[in-house]
């Protein structure tokens, strides 16, 4: 696992690492150095990572890009998708009756 620092300001963070068994690890990071890296030999595989997982960070600007997944999760995207495609066809629906 490498985690990167975006930007000039150094916090001590902390680092939970999910492992597809259901073991995490939380890491400490003094956050001086730009990247760091994590190794683990371990027979599970690492599922995701996570800077700053309880939010202690207030300062933080971006908090969406402090974590990544390895599998992602789709359901957002069929929900809204879904949700569009009806509204589109009843407005097709309501501009075939005034023609």
């Amino acid at each position: 696992v490498m985690i990167t620092r975006e930007r000039d300001m150094t916090f001590p963070m902390e680092v939970l690492i999910k492992f597809s068994n259901g073991n995490e690890i939380l890491e400490k990071w003094d956050g001086k150095d730009n990247y760091k890296v994590f190794k683990y030999k371990k027979p599970a595989r690492i599922i995701s990572a996570e800077i700053d997982p309880d939010r202690k960070n207030l300062l933080d600007v971006n908090p969406l890009n402090n974590g990544l997944k390895i599998k992602s999760d789709n359901t957002p995207v069929y929900k809204y998708s879904t949700r569009w495609f009806y509204w589109m066809q009843n407005l097709m629906q309501l501009f075939s009756t005034f023609i």
